[in-house]
């Protein structure tokens, strides 16, 4: 099956899936869902502002973020690069790694 996810429609699939979700929490692919979540701040075309509900502080993404991360997600899903190594590349992985479980699940 063909993912959802792709660097070209990621951004308007994420806004898309904000419109309807304003809370998430983060999710690994060795671990599932856990409990640590996340809430919309702010939600436009140029960036997605958010807060862990813990109290940590306010992480600001934007579309370049998602298409970066999107060239990575079938190697993850796959196994062949971890987490960790995803957060190298990137240090918002931990926000952006549930949306695109969430909208390769259709939620």
């Amino acid at each position: 099956m063909k993912s959802k996810i792709s660097p070209n429609n990621i951004w308007d699939k994420v806004l898309a899936l904000l419109e309807r979700q304003t809370k998430f929490k983060t999710w690994s692919l060795s671990s599932g869902w856990l409990d640590t979540e996340f809430e919309l701040i702010k939600v436009n075309e140029f960036k997605i502002e958010l807060v862990a509900t813990e109290g940590r502080p306010t992480r600001t993404l934007v579309p370049a973020t998602f298409a970066h991360l999107a060239k990575y997600w079938g190697d993850y899903k796959a196994g062949k690069i971890s987490r960790p190594q995803l957060k190298k590349i990137s240090n918002h992985a931990t926000f952006v790694l549930p949306l695109f479980k969430l909208i390769e699940d259709g939620e």
